[in-house]
């Protein structure tokens, strides 16, 4: 993918197809390691798919002379709706908000990221998504709480509308297996995982036996997020 893109830009073009690749990379990836439960393998396919896809794209824009079939500098930037999670300011949305910001900074006049601050409220997350797809921009990242059913209404509309939506922090793996192939993705850890290994590491660093009580604190109810907890 770096390769083919390389070329691109080399020939004085701005080149946004980039997601798209990204996109079927990831789509390449979730199936081989579903079907071999391999992560090495699932990378290596990711991998290649992304470097042919690539380099055929930058060969046809560089070498045939076919104009490229992405976005040119004067057709405005690309327009994104990011959700944070938390409010202005908190502990972790503002690591979220700077990484963001960074990405913002680094494709510069290219994209406009709008930011949308939840306070954590899994229904506030829900109404501005709702505000967001009417605003019928190119892109939402999500943050996934609210769950797979409080989103899908919602997510349909804005695939409908061709609006790619990708989520972060928590998974909607129902939504994702749905729209995968249209550039829905995660980034996150996975939350049952990562909770196992918490709680392995807890036991033995604190050197736990049969018997013991311990308090366990977590958000059970709200459906993904909840996975780490159990």
């Amino acid at each position: 993918m770096a390769l083919g893109l390389t070329f691109v830009l080399a020939m004085g073009e701005i080149d946004l197809s980039f997601p798209s690749v990204m996109a079927l990379s990831g789509f390449i990836f979730t199936i081989t390691f579903q079907t071999t439960n391999s992560v090495i393998l699932a990378l290596i396919c990711s991998i290649l798919s992304g470097v042919i896809v690539g380099f055929i794209n930058g060969t046809l824009v560089t070498s045939i002379g076919i104009p490229s079939i992405v976005a040119q500098a004067s057709e405005g930037p690309v327009v994104i709706y990011f959700f944070p999670g938390g409010a202005a300011g908190g502990t972790f949305a503002t690591v979220v908000y700077n990484g963001a910001k960074a990405a913002e900074e680094i494709l510069g006049d290219r994209v406009e990221v709008r930011y949308l601050w939840s306070g954590w409220s899994p229904q506030k997350m829900v109404d501005q998504f709702q505000q967001a797809v009417a605003a019928n921009p190119d892109g939402i990242a999500i943050m996934g709480h609210p769950g797979d059913e409080a989103y899908k209404p919602f997510v349909e509309e804005a695939e409908k509308q061709g609006i790619i939506v990708s989520s972060q922090n928590t998974t909607l793996p129902e939504l994702e297996k749905a729209y995968a192939a249209n550039g829905f993705g995660y980034v996150g850890q996975g939350l049952y995982e990562s909770g196992y290994t918490l709680g392995e590491a807890t036991v033995k660093g604190a050197g736990l036996k049969a018997g013991d009580g311990v308090l366990v604190w977590g958000l059970l109810s709200q459906p993904t997020r909840g996975l780490r907890t159990k």
